[in-house]
């Protein structure tokens, strides 16, 4: 999840609506799953998981017979299983950094709250355009762009699913 476009991030002030947000350095994953975990971190980092929620959806649709079920009363495992389904997350993600990263800051999460496991999501999942304001720079005589995408030492520019990147390349 991008942030809003009237509150943008340091770096690129494009990146609100971005249509291809560049992984870190390392971490590959599909761009769908990448949006994702972006939006989970951004939840996490804004104390929005409710795992009580979380919880109460997960006993009715497993048709668990409890009166009351707080996290402290579901496996760990199952509850991250609960978070992962409720933002979309799959069972493990393709890379296996990635997937080190996010099961450690959802039993971060589930154990000691979203302050620890925010820490860890945004240390190890801080896009370049977070991290840095991209150069302006010529990609046609009438055209000057200001993105990442165009920066061709960046990871990812034979990447298949970065069609938007290879679009801005090829303008003569």
């Amino acid at each position: 999840d991008v942030p809003e476009p009237s509150n943008p991030p340091d770096g690129c002030r494009f990146h609100t609506r971005c249509p291809e947000v560049i992984p870190p350095e390392g971490i590959d994953l599909p761009q769908e799953t990448w949006r994702n975990v972006l939006h989970f971190r951004k939840q996490v980092l804004g104390d929005s998981v409710d795992l009580t929620s979380i919880v109460e959806i997960g006993a009715i649709e497993n048709d668990l017979q409890v009166d009351e079920t707080t996290p402290a009363d579901v496996d760990e495992e199952q509850l991250a299983s609960w978070v992962r389904s409720e933002y979309n997350l799959p069972g493990r993600l393709s890379d296996p950094q990635a997937e080190e990263t996010l099961s450690t800051a959802l039993t971060e999460l589930i154990t000691n709250g979203h302050q620890t496991a925010g820490e860890t999501l945004t240390e190890q999942f801080e896009t370049v355009c977070e991290r840095q304001e991209p150069e302006l720079r010529s990609i046609a005589p009438d055209h000057r762009v200001a993105c990442h995408l165009t920066d061709d030492d960046l990871p990812g520019e034979t990447d298949p699913e970065n069609e938007y990147r290879r679009q801005l390349s090829s303008v003569k």
